[in-house]
């Protein structure tokens, strides 16, 4: 793994999770409601479990012995799949889809990129 592209990646993952940061504020503010610290980490919970077969970060991380941060472990093409259900979920929110909603097209979504990735 080229130290390189995983840094490009982590930049790349940081403003699709920044972007979608913003985009849960904006959507939220437009219906009067506040965002909380637990609202992102719902977010990124949901996404984390499509990347890691259904764990958390938290738990991916404790079965691998490493610390909370994991994206310093996880391989490119998971970190790549991590970065771009990011902005997919940005997308999402941005056009108003409500959390299930998102969940089950991230979820399809998900498949559909790790299908592609198989075949290659």
């Amino acid at each position: 793994m080229t130290s390189n592209m995983k840094s490009q990646l982590l930049l790349e993952l940081r403003k699709n999770n920044e972007l979608m940061r913003k985009s849960l504020q904006e959507s939220r503010l437009q219906v009067g409601k506040e965002t909380h610290s637990y609202h992102y980490a719902n977010e990124n919970k949901m996404i984390a479990k499509h990347v890691l077969n259904g764990k958390t970060e938290k738990e991916w991380a404790k079965e691998n012995n490493i610390n909370y941060n994991i994206r310093k472990h996880i391989n490119l093409k998971q970190l790549s799949h991590l970065s771009y259900l990011h902005g997919i979920d940005r997308r999402l929110i941005s056009e108003d889809i409500e959390y299930k909603e998102r969940n089950i097209a991230l979820s399809k979504l998900s498949e559909d990129w790790m299908e592609f990735w198989e075949e290659i």
